[in-house]
């Protein structure tokens, strides 16, 4: 059987092209932030608030450009509970994640977290309904570089979101 190990922590992927992976004991969370000449888009965020707020303050050791876009790629908490942390930007999503978000705040799953994860700050966790909702494909203009956002139909959950980087051509 072969046994799958990735890098853990900040690292740089291309030219404006950023990640942070967790070491599996934070819901395996992880996320992505790609930069344009004007702007950047930050696809998914970390587990909590303070693990998102420390990868944009690695990030911004190399950028000063604004985070206008954050895209939520499925309504699994570890994919959007950090989202307090990225301020001012236009929320993102497929349009089946208001229902997911809708069903889980019937009964919302932040102390059963902190509960399980009690190494983990889920004090300022939130579902960030979208301010957009995609039904297929968009695409976003950064600033000299677009990013294409698509509906990747029933995957992981309804509701999964790919992103697309037609320079590098990373999917």
């Amino acid at each position: 059987m072969t046994k799958f190990t990735w890098d853990e922590g900040f690292q740089k992927i291309a030219e404006g092209t950023y990640c942070f992976i967790t070491n599996g004991k934070t819901m395996l969370s992880n996320c992505m932030l790609v930069e344009g000449e004007k702007c950047a888009l930050l696809f998914d965020t970390l587990s909590t608030k303070p693990m998102t707020a420390e990868f944009i303050r690695q990030w911004r050791e190399t950028s000063d450009k604004p985070i206008r876009y954050l895209v939520i790629s499925h309504p699994h908490g570890d994919h959007f509970l950090g989202a307090n942390a990225v301020k001012e930007a236009l929320v993102i999503g497929q349009e089946g994640v208001k229902k997911a978000f809708d069903i889980d705040l019937q009964n919302p799953p932040y102390h059963r977290l902190q509960a399980r994860l009690p190494h983990m700050d889920f004090t300022d966790a939130t579902h960030p309904y979208p301010d957009l909702y995609i039904s297929d494909r968009c695409t976003i203009d950064l600033g000299g570089r677009t990013v294409e956002l698509r509906y990747a139909g029933q995957c992981h959950t309804p509701s999964d979101l790919v992103m697309y980087i037609p320079d590098i051509h990373f999917i």
